[in-house]
């Protein structure tokens, strides 16, 4: 383990700690644990955390009120929820109260530590901010739609992707090319160093255009993700349900 530890987990399953514990140990990324908010607390008042991976369900209090508590430090880290109840409600909820991220249960360590690192990445980078249009409905800060003239909505990715996976590899749209769910899975980005990242549909609706431009040009993902580095463009199909869900003004406080 690291000398100085990057990473608080929080989560009362032995079994999940100690998996957690290693995927984090095997990448150099030092850590410290926690099985409840408590003694989560104790801890963040006596050492300074740049993420925070919580379950979200946990003895006493959830990792809603662990996400709280994070958000009234200065500065504050990056919290990441697991859950095993990865409903898309618990995903909205996620985003909307300021996570970094959230990971399903049974979640593989690759995937943990995939967003782990772009947590860490956008802890030590969250200064040098993204320009942000002001034409577009967020998930969080993970994602975004932008509603276009002829009815279809642009999706792509937000600043906690944009400029932390490092040089991509593929882009992998397999389980949704036809049609994206919000809060679900709309694509999977690799990146060279052998980590994966799940980009979470901000809205739903059937795909009907793939940006044909990362063929050639991955990295415009990275280099401009509110523009030519758009994923899809899909027709909408719960627009007025799923509105609500976003924030239509991106809001950089929340990091």
């Amino acid at each position: 383990m690291a000398d100085r530890p990057q990473v608080l987990i929080v989560e009362d399953e032995p079994v999940v700690l100690k998996v957690a514990g290693m995927a984090l140990a095997a990448h150099g990324i030092g850590y410290r644990e926690a099985t409840d908010v408590p003694a989560a607390a104790a801890l963040l008042d006596s050492t300074s955390f740049q993420v925070v991976l919580t379950d979200l369900k946990l003895p006493g209090q959830s990792g809603f009120e662990m996400l709280k508590l994070a958000q009234e430090l200065s500065p504050s880290p990056q919290v990441v929820l697991i859950t095993g109840y990865a409903t898309i409600d618990n995903a909205l909820l996620s985003f909307e109260r300021g996570s970094f991220d959230f990971i399903p249960k049974p979640f593989d360590v690759e995937e943990l530590v995939s967003v782990v690192t772009r947590a860490l990445r956008f802890a030590r980078r969250r200064e040098a901010a993204l320009q942000v249009p002001e034409d577009r409905y967020f998930l969080g800060r993970h994602s975004w739609a932008q509603l276009d003239p002829d009815g279809t909505a642009t999706v792509g990715v937000a600043e906690t992707i944009a400029g932390q996976m490092g040089q991509l590899d593929a882009i992998d749209y397999q389980e949704s090319r036809e049609h994206a769910v919000q809060g679900q899975c709309i694509c999977q980005l690799a990146s060279v160093d052998g980590l994966n990242h799940r980009v979470w549909a901000p809205l739903s609706g059937r795909i009907i255009a793939l940006n044909s431009d990362l063929a050639g040009d991955l990295d415009l993902i990275n280099r401009d993700p509110f523009a030519s580095g758009w994923l899809a463009r899909v027709i909408p199909t719960s627009l007025e349900k799923e509105l609500p869900n976003l924030r239509q003004r991106h809001d950089s406080a929340s990091s």
